[in-house]
């Protein structure tokens, strides 16, 4: 380890979990990086912005003109965004709802948003429950997912303890901190790959998959959404296109609303 003169946060435990989240998306970034350019195609994260934006933030239009801040995108040589993603590392399972629910949101719009978006998704980590992973792939959206018991085993491997107790969590995790504070960079490198070793070439086949493919395209599933004069909202998903033709050709008011 090489020591460094590291100023003491306030709150340790936000801290470290701050560094965690840093560590695992640089990995993760570098993991699609490599891939999406080896196919041909632009990496677009943090302070890259998508043509026609600017700041220090990636940031994306949906068709309403809201702006999203995203954590990642793969734009075609035309400048087309053709893939979206996510990379989240969460500590604490009581924010999983709030973060999936984001991801589902922003992801579902922009999709509706540019039809050149062949894939969206999200590779997260830390204290993802069930139900949050199932709601995000129910959206449409690729997860990739490091459990929480695989960052305990690797980083209590390196000598530091995350899963600490509410009632134990300020020592705990001020030693955590104290720790990972000390550790070089190449430390940081060696731990953030073996976080990610069971997702890494899962996540790189697939996004090679997606920009690689020369299948013609066909019509997968056909939604209709028609929405009254009194705000409701009558949805319906079809195998074909001709299936969705002949249930708006006899859409019957009387059969949804009994009135």
């Amino acid at each position: 380890m090489s020591k460094r003169s590291t100023k003491a946060p306030d709150n340790p435990g936000s801290a470290f979990g701050q560094a965690i989240g840093n560590m695992f998306q640089e990995r993760v970034e570098k993991i699609q990086r490599e891939v999406v350019e080896r196919c041909g195609y632009r990496y677009h994260s943090g302070k890259d912005p998508l043509p026609g934006y600017r700041g220090a933030t990636l940031r994306i239009r949906d068709r309403k003109g809201h702006e999203w801040q995203i954590d990642s995108a793969v734009t075609d040589q035309r400048n087309h965004v053709v893939i979206i993603g996510e990379v989240k590392y969460i500590q604490r399972a009581k924010h999983v709802t709030d973060k999936g629910s984001w991801i589902c949101n922003c992801h579902s719009l922009l999709r509706q948003t540019y039809p050149t978006i062949r894939a969206s998704i999200a590779v997260l980590a830390g204290g993802w429950s069930k139900p949050a992973l199932k709601m995000i792939r129910d959206c449409g959206t690729e997860v990739f997912y490091v459990p929480y018991e695989d960052l305990v085993k690797g980083f209590s491997e390196k000598g530091i303890t995350i899963n600490w107790t509410d009632e134990g969590s300020a020592q705990a995790s001020q030693e955590a901190w104290d720790t990972f504070s000390l550790w070089s960079e190449v430390e940081k490198e060696e731990i953030a790959d073996k976080v990610v070793q069971s997702i890494a070439f899962p996540l790189a086949e697939r996004i090679e998959k997606f920009l690689t493919d020369t299948t013609p395209r066909t019509v997968q599933s056909v939604e209709v959404s028609i929405k009254t004069n009194k705000g409701e909202t009558i949805f319906r998903a079809f195998d074909t296109l001709q299936q969705a033709q002949e249930f708006q050709a006899r859409v019957d008011f009387g059969e949804f609303f009994q009135e």
